[in-house]
């Protein structure tokens, strides 16, 4: 009785110091009453695949909605995000960089087989895209570009081609507005 106990006690401390690891500098990050979080999830989709580039708007999929279907609120997030400038960095890489579990991936496969219209969490390269909007707008420092930099050479296609396009996109950005 003793190690089943002395195990859960284990299971709950990882459990609360993993969360306030992941969510340590995010509760300063507040544009009108609103976390970072919340702006987020209304910023519009930028899907970059190894092939192609879906700018703009927004995306849903299994019940889930990426990005704001109202101009206003879009508007608004532009404004958080700038707002929160270089400090949101942090947050938009985990983003940019997270994939999916194997087992969301196969629950994910499962549901599809199954018919499944909704689903409770997130998908890491929808939300991908939404990190690449964000980065294209903010201003950002040399060590966060050199982080896009390794970036695209990940093994993961759909990130190596999302880091690709921010720098292509910027570099062109720069190109344009040089004397």
């Amino acid at each position: 009785m003793g190690r089943r106990r002395a195990a859960w006690l284990f299971l709950a401390v990882v459990c609360v110091v993993s969360g306030l690891l992941i969510f340590r500098g995010n509760r300063n990050l507040v544009y009108q009453r609103h976390a970072i979080g919340y702006w987020f999830e209304r910023l519009p989709v930028t899907l970059v695949t190894s092939n192609s580039v879906m700018t703009g708007g927004s995306v849903t999929t299994f019940g889930q909605t990426y990005g704001s279907t109202v101009l206003v609120t879009e508007t608004e997030t532009y404004k958080a995000f700038d707002h929160f400038g270089t400090n949101a960095i942090p947050y938009l890489m985990s983003k940019f960089l997270a994939e999916d579990s194997y087992a969301k991936s196969n629950i994910t496969m499962l549901a599809v087989k199954l018919g499944v219209r909704k689903m409770p969490f997130r998908f890491s390269k929808i939300e991908r895209g939404q990190a690449v909007t964000a980065l294209l707008r903010l201003d950002l420092p040399e060590d966060c570009l050199q982080s896009i930099i390794y970036s695209s050479t990940n093994g993961v296609p759909d990130i190596a081609a999302s880091a690709k396009y921010i720098l292509r996109t910027r570099q062109r950005e720069a190109k344009s507005t040089a004397p």
